[in-house]
């Protein structure tokens, strides 16, 4: 190529010679001959070449295909010789495989390994040798109580605190009653008549014992016995609340209820059958003196009667508290429920005449050395008592302020 560039570099400086200029045509000639010769050459490597593509490409899938096979006929017998392995050879088996690129063992390796994970030992929370001792438990800092019933008679009734160890109370039975007589007509005579109740009170314990362990590592509350103490006291309140409304009169006070067959205003409802005409009879026996606090008092039963009950016009005669405070209210009167009065008693009217007497507050005290019945001494055996007592009695000392309605099924 560099001759011929020379001999066109004479020719158009018109310096060549005839004899170059002959030179120059034969090199040209030769040239095309030689660019038509690599074409024609350029083209059959082309063709070598995409032929000899298509044959490795067939000779590589026939080479996946036997590797395949071979992994699948190697998965059969290694399966069982892999797993008898220890840890150690597995390891060392699968590092092999990798180095050595061992696509067949590779693969075997992972079918087994894959599903036997699921046998393996993995850390979890749900057992604590395998880490759940690592998730403690938070315990939150307080204790969930139920919701307790408010004190409803005690809270309403006459109270003496202190009261004496033994306090009669004088009530007024009968007043004087006028008469009208005719001129020069002897005068009836007429006079007042007198009751007298008698206060002792009794003694309402309760005894709890602790451990002195239990006082020193409770974390919730601490210390317990304050809090146990809280609840003993509760408790104590409760069971007065239940004694003022059933009590007996022997070794506890004696309740509203005791008193069913001696009040002075007794209404029986017809055929056993709660009905309004019955509650209306009840508000119009009880004197007009006691009306301004009367209340109803019933349990849960019987109020679920009377919240059903209707008037003439189809109205019903509850009426819901828009408070919530209270049950809701009977005839334009408030409803207590006291749960621990017996079915088929309702009672109205003014809880004044109910006459409680406390002697004292409430006692509590804590003992280390005390004997305990089926327990023996607290001392010896690193635990304390504390007792919670309270002294109290109560009657009802005026008849007339309570109506019964009995049979209000």
């Amino acid at each position: 190529m560099g001759r011929i560039k020379d001999l066109r570099e004479k020719i158009a400086d018109d310096k060549a010679t005839d004899e170059e200029k002959e030179e120059l045509k034969e090199l040209e000639e030769e040239a095309v001959v030689e660019t038509e010769e690599a074409k024609e050459d350029e083209k059959s490597i082309e063709a070598v070449a995409t032929k000899l593509m298509a044959i490795m490409e067939a000779k590589q899938v026939a080479k996946d295909k036997v590797v395949e096979e071979k992994a699948e006929t190697k998965e059969i017998g290694f399966e069982a010789e892999y797993k008898a392995m220890d840890d150690d050879k597995k390891v060392i088996t699968w590092l092999r495989a990798l180095r050595d690129d061992d696509k067949p063992t590779l693969k075997a390796i992972t079918a087994i390994t894959i599903p036997e994970m699921v046998k393996l030992k993995v850390m979890n929370v749900g057992s604590s040798a395998d880490g759940g001792y690592l998730v403690p438990t938070i315990l939150y800092q307080r204790i969930v109580e139920e919701q307790r019933d408010i004190s409803q008679i005690g809270a309403r009734a006459t109270v003496i605190d202190p009261c004496p160890a033994n306090l009669n109370i004088d009530s007024l039975v009968g007043r004087p009653k006028m008469s009208w007589t005719a001129e020069k007509a002897i005068k009836d005579t007429s006079t007042a008549t007198f009751n007298q109740i008698t206060l002792t009170p009794y003694t309402v314990t309760c005894i709890v014992t602790i451990t002195n362990k239990l006082e020193e590592d409770a974390e919730v509350v601490a210390p317990v016995s304050t809090y146990v103490t809280g609840l003993m006291a509760q408790s104590l309140n409760e069971e007065l609340e239940r004694v003022f409304a059933v009590g007996v009169g022997t070794t506890q006070p004696t309740g509203i209820d005791a008193y069913a067959a001696t009040v002075h205003r007794i209404v029986a409802t017809p055929a056993n059958i709660l009905t309004s005409d019955s509650l209306i009879d009840v508000v119009s026996r009880l004197g007009q003196k006691y009306l301004a606090n009367a209340v109803w008092m019933m349990n849960s039963q019987a109020w679920r009667v009377a919240m059903q009950l209707k008037d003439s016009q189809n109205r019903y005669l509850f009426i819901a508290d828009p408070t919530g405070k209270t049950p809701g209210s009977l005839l334009g009167y408030p409803i207590l429920r006291v749960d621990s009065l017996p079915n088929g008693h309702i009672w109205f009217g003014d809880l004044k005449g109910y006459w409680i007497g406390y002697r004292g507050g409430i006692n509590v005290a804590k003992s280390t050395d005390a004997t305990i019945e089926g327990i023996g001494n607290l001392f010896e055996r690193n635990m304390f008592a504390i007792r919670v007592e309270r002294r109290v009695d109560a009657e009802l000392a005026d008849l007339d302020s309570l109506c019964v309605l009995t049979g209000a099924n």
